[in-house]
């Protein structure tokens, strides 16, 4: 399973040339968990094949967390974490699979220049198995930054009372227009989950100024409830064969009484026409998330962060 974990600062600008990187993926991500969104209701872009599920600020600008999760997956949303006086935006679902206890998956995004307490960050601690992704702003060289600043050892000691791993490589994670970059995205799982995880830093930012990081989940992908819609080929469909099987359908020769009852005759006996007349596509639809954005203005976008980068 491939899970992605990316600060957009900003998604709808951004959108078009993630949507391009999706485009191009053999195996599109299972989860897609979004940090700084700077969207301000329930109501996200879509990306077709993806449900979504998102924390936002009511009070001020800026922030704002979300998941993508495909819809094959079967999960639920989790009740929302949500903080007082303090600028944390947790968006969380709870993945089911056949063999082991529920997965959790957070998409954290804490502002800086706060205070935070070893209080906020026990509220993350929702179950045994967990997935803690996000832009945390704090620095620790646990995680490759140089320094240790308050916050960054403050989380530092967090991890070690709770049994936390931390699956940065040590690889920075922001572009700074020094041309440096700086260690603030993290990627954190319960201990039982350590030997089954990696994690790295990808080398495109889609327009960022964060690189994403790409987790990889070890467990055999069969272990996870995954509910995939049949999908019917109504191109090829026998149409006159349909309409026989329906003049044909004993069931549909009655006076109608009870209009409830014989809609659902109705719609029982289109059913088992289509199933009869309607081939079955093969295998699962691949989209096309952005059909206007393609490798040339990727480039044209590098080349201007690169002039910038000069000036």
């Amino acid at each position: 399973m491939k899970i992605i974990s990316w600060n957009a600062n900003g998604l709808r600008p951004r959108l078009a040339e993630f949507l391009h990187y999706l485009d191009k993926e053999k195996e599109t991500p299972a989860i897609l968990c979004i940090q700084e969104t700077w969207i301000y209701s329930e109501i996200l872009p879509d990306i077709e094949g993806y449900n979504n599920t998102h924390s936002f600020r009511t009070n001020k600008k800026g922030g704002g967390s979300a998941i993508y999760i495909k819809k094959n997956i079967d999960y639920c949303v989790l009740d929302k974490i949500q903080f007082d006086n303090v600028d944390i935006e947790v968006a969380g679902i709870k993945i089911y699979n056949c063999t082991n206890e529920p997965f959790v998956v957070l998409s954290i995004y804490i502002a800086p220049s706060q205070i935070l307490k070893d209080e906020h960050l026990k509220r993350f601690l929702v179950k045994k198995n967990l997935l803690i992704l996000g832009d945390f702003n704090a620095k620790n060289p646990l995680w490759g930054s140089p320094i240790t600043d308050v916050r960054g050892k403050l989380i530092g000691q967090f991890l070690e009372d709770n049994n936390i791993f931390c699956l940065n490589n040590g690889d920075g994670t922001r572009f700074k227009k020094n041309g440096t970059t700086s260690h603030l995205d993290l990627a954190l799982c319960s201990s039982n989950l350590g030997t089954k995880i990696e994690c790295e830093v990808s080398e495109d930012n889609f327009g960022s100024d964060h690189y994403p990081l790409i987790i990889s989940y070890a467990a055999n992908n069969s272990s996870f409830v995954e509910t995939f819609p049949t999908r019917y080929n109504y191109k090829k469909a026998d149409w006159e064969l349909f309409k026989s099987t329906l003049q044909s359908d004993y069931s549909l020769d009655y006076k109608v009484t009870d209009s409830e009852e014989a809609y659902c005759k109705l719609v029982a006996a289109y059913l088992k026409a289509r199933e009869i007349c309607v081939p079955v596509s093969k295998g699962i639809k691949k989209h096309k998330y952005s059909p206007f954005w393609n490798d040339e203005c990727s480039i044209a976008k590098n080349n201007r962060r690169l002039a910038e980068k000069v000036l």
